[in-house]
């Protein structure tokens, strides 16, 4: 089940456990968190801060900053069938948020 579709009390555990559970395999703090499938409504937003993470990206389409917001960063989706061209191409040229009137599509 998505993220988005969980319980509050789901999504809290989800989010914190991962971030603990990380941190005590591989003895480092885990400070970036990505939505699974890119999938998040504002409720998991706010609770990925609360975790203390320091960004969250999602897949909205778009060059990587944290002009709007540190836990809705867009990223590049480079998948297993792009090719040097397509990695290219995904990399230089598409640079446009694809989002609606510039706020972040997420579920609702």
């Amino acid at each position: 089940m998505r993220l988005s579709q969980q319980t509050p009390d789901e999504q809290r555990r989800q989010i914190a456990g991962s971030k603990a559970g990380l941190e005590d395999l591989l003895g480092a703090a885990v400070r970036h968190f990505c939505y699974p499938y890119g999938d998040y409504d504002t409720h998991c937003r706010d609770l990925v801060a609360e975790a203390g993470y320091r960004t969250g990206l999602t897949c909205i389409r778009g060059a990587a900053n944290t002009a709007n917001n540190a836990y809705e960063i867009p990223r590049k989706a480079i998948s297993h069938g792009d090719n040097l061209l397509g990695f290219w191409w995904k990399l230089h040229m598409k640079h446009e948020r694809k989002d609606h009137g510039g706020e972040p599509v997420y579920a609702s």
